[in-house]
């Protein structure tokens, strides 16, 4: 996940990570909640955790 991280800000891409797990949204910079085919939600996260912090 670092890696991939990285690798997205340094070449300023978007990656998506479809998930139900729900300890991987604190590293996220902006998270959107699905219900039904809907975005029910959009967070934007301006301090994102660090993934070395984030327990899974």
């Amino acid at each position: 996940m670092q890696l991939l991280q990285d690798t997205c800000r340094k070449e300023k891409m978007t990656v998506i990570i479809i998930t139900h797990n729900q300890a991987l949204t604190p590293m996220a910079d902006r998270v959107i909640h699905f219900k039904n085919g809907t975005a029910q939600e959009i967070i934007i996260n301006e301090k994102p955790t660090p993934i070395e912090q984030i327990e899974w």
